[in-house]
């Protein structure tokens, strides 16, 4: 085995760039452990916990760059930091899911000279150093993407603040998805352009509302995320304000969506009220909050479906595809998945038709509880110091195998989730592992497609991978939901 480690001084490079590297490398032929890192204190803690820390990484500092893994060989090795290389000069040749910028800049204030007309700046560093460039860029009179997290709740709303006294958004921290004028950033779907408008505190909850608003034949005007903690009672919905200011305000809006994962219920009241006082049709997907009292014309859906088809004038179908006759071994549904959002409605979907389920437990096979569980792979449990499993499938695919041979699971119920800097090709990963694990005897799966065929990935392509291999696709998460509980219908309820 040979340990390799290499320091590029003062090479800042974007975190979900670094993701896709380190996802890339990993996967090579003789390389066992591999990451690629800026050298940030936490970064540092991340690689000591994984085992690739080396004495020689002490003397990086937070602005340079960080290559280290473990190869089998030599050999392994150099072709492990040629196509690091490669990949930092550009991005992966054939690609479409990055958008090149036309030049390099240092620093924000160089960036504003050289595009003086720019008014939203995209910055994805590490946490402690975000907050800071983020005012740079509000003082510079731009509106802000802001996907980096670990940004102090103290910080956050100092910043927000700011914002709303000049009459900007700051969307985040931690903010996965937004879509300005078909300029897309973070986490997003290709629609087609229309006069829906989305404001929301989630990520893939927001790309499951457009993509589902395009496949009914609406379109999109804008979609402004506002980070994960928007809702809080100590930020108290500074960005999702200035949000439904920014759509009311826009000529080409018509229809506002808004849609949350559970939130502070005084501050949800407070932007209800907010939002009600608006002239454009109103829509409100609001995952765990009770409603208690009228609000003038707002209307209300219980899921991300119904909520698309509300914003486009049409009622939910049920799923196209009866399966009846399908029997299952195991009782029990075990999701594995890539959306918050999806992974929460799931699980509230679920509870109110089997009783219990359990929600990121650490380790479902020995805990108290043993039944049906959903996983959000993409929380913060799972993802410190990996890929997110929208860029990389790695720990979804080891915990499909787990969960698989479990002659107590009857379904494994997933989300793939397609767009701007999603994976290249998913379904390619995971159709060898329904094939191995999921035959005749073993559990089905059933997934929720998530994409448009707008999408570089091509949404039948991967819906054909997909079939192929043994899998039940659907195209919106709570019909993937009541598809798999009408599969474990026969098989039993309750999670005893």
């Amino acid at each position: 085995m040979s340990a390799e480690v290499i320091i590029k001084s003062n090479m800042y490079q974007d975190s979900v760039a670094l993701m896709r590297i380190s996802s890339q490398i990993s996967k090579l032929p003789g390389i066992i452990q591999a990451a690629v890192v800026m050298g940030t204190p936490q970064n540092k803690n991340i690689l000591e916990e994984s085992g690739l820390f080396k004495p020689e990484l002490m003397a990086a500092k937070p602005s340079d760059l960080i290559i280290v893994f473990d190869a089998e060989d030599p050999a392994s090795g150099r072709k492990a930091i040629k196509l690091v290389d490669k990949l930092l000069e550009s991005p992966e040749p054939g690609s479409k899911s990055t958008v090149k910028a036309d030049r390099n800049s240092v620093s924000i204030r160089t960036a504003i000279q050289a595009h003086p007309e720019v008014n939203m700046i995209a910055i994805s560093v590490p946490g402690e150093f975000a907050a800071a460039e983020a005012l740079k860029a509000l003082k510079s009179n731009a509106n802000v993407f802001l996907f980096s997290d670990n940004v102090s709740i103290a910080d956050e709303v100092q910043l927000k603040k700011y914002a709303w006294s000049k009459d900007l958004i700051l969307m985040g921290p931690d903010c996965g998805t937004a879509y300005i004028d078909e300029v897309p950033f973070g986490f997003v779907n290709r629609v087609r352009r229309g006069n829906i408008g989305i404001v929301g505190s989630s990520g893939t909850g927001i790309q499951e509302l457009m993509t589902q608003i395009h496949r009914l034949g609406g379109g999109i005007s804008h979609v402004i995320g506002t980070g994960s903690h928007d809702l809080s009672d100590d930020v108290a919905g500074l960005s999702t304000k200035s949000a439904i200011i920014a759509l009311e305000a826009d000529e080409a809006t018509e229809t506002i969506v808004l849609v949350s994962k559970p939130a502070s219920k005084t501050v949800m009241e407070h932007i209800l009220e907010a939002l009600a006082r608006t002239g454009k049709k109103l829509i409100a997907c609001l995952q765990g909050f009770a409603l208690e009292k009228d609000y003038g014309n707002i209307q209300f859906a219980n899921t991300l479906q119904q909520a698309a088809c509300l914003a486009v004038n049409t009622t939910v179908k049920p799923p196209v595809c009866d399966f009846a006759d399908v029997r299952v071994q195991g009782k029990f549904i075990r999701g594995l998945f890539s959306g918050g959002t999806l992974a929460s409605e799931a699980y509230m979907l679920l509870g109110k038709e089997v009783g219990p389920v359990a929600f990121n437990i650490a380790d479902p096979w020995h805990s108290e509880y043993h039944g049906h569980f959903i996983l959000d792979m993409g929380s913060d449990e799972f993802t410190v110091g990996k890929p997110h499993p929208i860029i990389d499938l790695n720990d979804r695919l080891s915990m499909f195998k787990k969960v698989a041979a479990d002659k107590e699971t009857g379904v494994i119920l997933m989300d793939l989730v397609l767009g701007f800097s999603a994976h290249e090709d998913p379904a390619s990963e995971l159709a060898p592992y329904i094939r191995q694990f999921c035959g005749t005897n073993g559990p089905k799966v059933v997934i929720n497609l998530l994409g448009t065929e707008l999408d570089f990935q091509g949404y039948d392509s991967q819906a054909s991978k997909l079939l192929e291999a043994g899998a039940i696709v659907l195209n919106n998460n709570s019909d993937a939901v009541f598809t798999a509980l009408q599969l474990v219908a026969g098989a039993g309820k309750g999670g005893e």
